[in-house]
């Protein structure tokens, strides 16, 4: 996953979480970068989907790691 893409998804997942206090945004970007800059775009943001279905609160990076197998299967893709 890209920089530009988190970027993107965090812009997403911020307007969904909008009482989220982000202090340092580069910070922020930086930190999902490091957990999941290796995973693809695809499997993250299936993972960020499970995670707005199923939580009240602003994700952290381990947070979307840790759903990514499950979200797999959740959304698998349309034969």
């Amino acid at each position: 996953m890209t920089r530009e893409e988190i970027i993107k998804l965090l812009d997403i997942v911020s307007a969904t979480y909008p009482h989220a206090k982000i202090k340092d945004p580069s910070a922020l970007v930086s930190a999902w970068e490091l957990v999941l800059g290796d995973f693809s775009a695809e499997s993250v943001y299936k993972a960020t989907r499970y995670h707005l279905e199923t939580n009240k609160f602003f994700p952290s990076p381990s947070d979307i790691r840790d759903n990514i197998v499950r979200a797999e299967m959740v959304y698998k893709p349309s034969i």
